[in-house]
């Protein structure tokens, strides 16, 4: 069964009240959105808060019939919790130091610098419904290379490719993501 129509049902079970349906998806997307939360100036119990909050405002979303995600429902839960650390950093007046999704700091200052990193997030987000698009080897490649940030020679056995194969896919899957945001 392929990963969307999976997402889909998981949401159906949400929507129907499936308690075990709400403890998968804690369980599958506390670990990545968290990351953020303590890469970022923030605790465990930042993280736990912050995740639980954006649960919170994700499940109120889904009382809505109406309201659908386009993306990957981790992808969905990580903007959330992201934007919600923001604010957070920004009401307790906190200079701001962050570690993008490339593992390069920055530094946010003011509310111009906060200003550029939502729109970042936007960029994020569309980059995240793209790669709904693509097929799911591309999708897994894409994932181990940036976010889980693995070297070419540990991303191949675990796909069965070879080492030079690993660079050759991860380059036409980039161009066909780069086609689909009109970037090419």
């Amino acid at each position: 069964m392929q990963e969307r129509e999976l997402q889909q049902q998981l949401i159906n079970r949400i929507r129907k009240g499936d308690n075990d349906a709400v403890k998968e998806l804690y369980a599958m997307a506390y670990a990545y959105c968290a990351s953020f939360v303590l890469k970022n100036q923030g605790t465990e119990e930042d993280a736990e808060d912050l995740f639980q909050r954006s649960m919170l405002i994700f499940l109120e979303k889904l009382q809505d019939k109406n309201f659908e995600i386009k993306y990957n429902i981790k992808s969905f839960l990580y903007a959330i919790v992201r934007n919600q650390w923001l604010k957070e950093l920004k009401n307790r007046h906190i200079i701001i130091s962050l570690v993008n999704e490339e593992g390069k700091e920055i530094i946010i200052l003011d509310e111009d610098d906060l200003e550029s990193e939502k729109e970042k997030e936007s960029d994020f987000q569309k980059i995240a419904m793209a790669l709904e698009t693509v097929s799911p080897e591309c999708r897994k490649l894409i994932e181990l290379t940036f976010l889980e940030q693995k070297k070419d020679k540990e991303i191949a056995p675990l796909m069965n490719y070879s080492h030079e194969f690993v660079r050759n896919k991860r380059s036409r899957c980039i161009r066909h993501i780069k086609k689909i945001l009109g970037l090419s």
